[in-house]
């Protein structure tokens, strides 16, 4: 093959690569496919769906000198004997064929390499389906209103005045405030137990809401974790020794993971402890088994967010329903985020 034949053989990548290049572009806009997958896409399909036309034009990559006749057939410039007399016997690419298989092959693989991303992200975004500009303006929206708070018939929102609760967690903290119709009857927990037997009825909507209007978006935009902190009142302290509820038995209230205060301080070291509970529970257990108990419905509920992190409770010294609770609490560093403006 001639030097100014092997040049333009090389050409011809070119109109398949801007092929995949507007394909993959439409496809990056209107969906929250990563930029890098995008890349890769790009590169990978523009050489797939050139390497298929040659083969569907000759009638298959393993025809004798394949990549010598096909070069010879896209050459449409060419005007060297070889090339005229080759092209004169040839047949015409199958076109519908040709059409038909290139779209195949784009659409699974570009299925393919976006599920694997979604993979690598460990499951967190396959249910999103919100195109990249609107997200990137619900981002901008939440940023905004959570500079002080955001409340609406679901969640109250509220700013934490202290940016490293966690050690070495620098960022903004909020408690979230999930509301139902009757908070007194539903949300706090009853006295000795850990098990709120109305959840569903209680905290299922709100949860909802703020998962899917706040942390969604939070967590797809920028780093963001969420903790759980239960907190009991000082009512059975010295008599209570109970037997766990049967659906909640195993070791996930046995052996509970939390991050442990700092002396007397209300930060939080940032390694975890381990807290172990035997085949009875005490008044002093109920904060961290209330965390536990919503920690788990949280992970039964919702697979594709990360399982929300405990923090060590307390037994307040007052007698008071309102502190049998596990309070959730938000950490957004906007510092990190993960897109580009």
């Amino acid at each position: 093959m001639s030097e100014s034949h092997y040049k333009w053989s090389m050409w011809n990548f070119l109109p398949y690569w801007l092929i995949s290049a507007l394909i993959t572009f439409i496809q990056f806009m209107a969906t929250t496919m990563p930029a890098l997958a995008a890349i890769i896409e790009f590169l990978i399909m523009g050489g797939l769906i050139y390497f298929l036309s040659l083969s569907l034009s000759k009638g298959g990559a393993l025809s004798s000198g394949f990549w010598y006749k096909s070069v010879m057939l896209n050459s449409l410039t060419c005007t060297c004997p070889t090339c005229e007399e080759w092209r004169r016997g040839a047949k015409k690419p199958r076109w519908v064929a040709l059409f038909m298989a290139t779209a195949m092959v784009y659409l699974i693989s570009s299925f393919a390499i976006t599920r694997m991303y979604d993979f690598m992200a460990k499951g967190k975004y396959p249910k999103r389906s919100t195109a990249t500009i609107e997200f990137k303006a619900k981002y901008k929206d939440l940023e905004f209103s959570l500079r002080t708070s955001l409340e609406n018939e679901y969640y109250d929102i509220r700013l934490i005045p202290d940016n490293e609760i966690i050690t070495g967690k620098r960022g903004k903290y909020y408690v979230v405030e999930l509301k139902t119709p009757n908070l007194q009857d539903t949300v706090f927990f009853k006295s000795g137990q850990y098990v709120m037997k109305s959840y569903e009825k209680a905290l299922t909507k709100p949860l909802n809401a703020f998962i899917d209007s706040v942390y969604s978006y939070l967590d797809a935009g920028t780093e963001c974790t969420l903790y759980l902190r239960g907190s009991a009142d000082i009512l059975g302290n010295e008599t209570l020794n109970a037997k766990f509820n049967p659906n909640y038995d195993d070791e996930n209230f046995h052996k509970i993971r939390y991050y442990p205060k700092q002396g007397e301080s209300d930060k939080f070291a940032n390694e975890e402890s381990l807290h172990t509970i035997g085949d009875y529970y005490k008044n002093v257990d109920l904060p961290l088994l209330r965390s536990a108990f919503i920690q788990q419905k949280i992970i039964q509920n919702y697979n594709g967010i990360p399982a929300p992190n405990l923090l060590e409770g307390e037994v307040e010294k007052e007698i008071n329903p309102e502190l049998r609770n596990a309070l959730l609490i938000m950490y957004v560093n906007f510092n990190m985020k993960k897109f580009n403006d």
